[in-house]
């Protein structure tokens, strides 16, 4: 059986129940799964990409570390962040929170017993710790999104176009490699290149989230200058490398995309609000 057979299973298995939940509250659901993704990326970028604490074994790409990092977009982008945020719109208590955690460790076993996944330094028994807190962040988020809060908003905002920023732009040029990073950090390309571009994205997303909740067009328009500048600036300072004109158009089609995402995600929130403040008024 491929490897990447039991990571497409993490995901099918999961999807009858996120069918379900979507029909209950479908723009909480997409908010809640981009931030626990936000999250699990942070988390992800300093155990896997810096400190090198597993390896993901998918068996998709030749170099290792692009495999494994290609495995983790199953676990830390889809599976574990939405099953968290399933386990909110649910209400789930803590023993069935438990329960869950105690069940993805135990895959997790499953995963390290058949060879597709290696700890180096990590622990199944940290992951059993540190998911409750996941699934505990996720439910005081979901109770904070009803609020109709902007600064909730805006961090989720941020989470979620980060997490869509660093998967595109990892996959992209993991298929097509039309720019690197080079910050010099690892001896291993793929390690530096995955690290510079986790950074640029999670820098980026502050402009990202900046433009959509400024009411200002200059404002906006100064904002994506700076990141356009920014650009030029680390292309110039050998940070960006990149081969042919092209290639930085690429740079300026993807913050269009981000852009574009950033202001669709922003809408969903308008949704969201309107949603809570109808069900409040039926309440009264």
């Amino acid at each position: 059986m491929p490897n990447i057979f039991w990571y497409l299973m993490l995901v099918i298995i999961i999807m009858p129940v996120f069918a379900a939940a979507i029909k209950k509250e479908p723009y909480i659901l997409l908010c809640l799964w981009l931030f626990n993704s936000g999250l699990s990326y942070m988390f992800e970028l300093v155990v896997l990409v810096i400190f090198k604490g597993y390896q993901y074994k998918p068996g998709f790409f030749q170099d290792p570390f692009e495999d494994s990092i290609f495995g983790s977009i199953f676990s830390q982008g889809i599976s574990v962040p939405l099953a968290a945020a399933i386990a909110a719109i649910y209400k789930v208590k803590l023993p069935g929170i438990l329960f869950i955690s105690f069940m993805l460790a135990s895959v997790e076993e499953l995963f390290l017993s058949i060879g597709i996944y290696e700890h180096y330094w990590w622990k199944s028994f940290y992951t059993m710790i540190l998911l409750p807190m996941l699934f505990y962040l996720s439910k005081c988020w979901h109770l904070l999104l009803q609020r109709n809060s902007r600064l909730t908003f805006a961090i989720t905002l941020y989470f979620g176009i980060s997490t869509l920023s660093i998967s595109a732009t990892w996959l992209a040029t993991a298929i097509h490699p039309f720019f690197q990073f080079h910050l010099g950090i690892f001896q291993e390309q793929n390690r530096d290149h995955t690290l510079g571009n986790a950074l640029y994205c999670i820098l980026s997303g502050v402009i990202y989230t900046m433009i959509p909740f400024s009411e200002s067009i200059q404002k906006r328009l100064l904002a994506f200058g700076f990141l356009i500048l920014a650009d030029v600036l680390l292309i110039l300072n050998g940070i960006i490398l990149l081969n042919t004109l092209i290639d930085y158009l690429s740079l300026f089609v993807i913050h269009f995309i981000m852009l574009t995402m950033a202001f669709i995600i922003k809408s969903v929130f308008v949704k969201i609000a309107d949603v809570y403040v109808f069900r409040n008024h039926l309440s009264r």
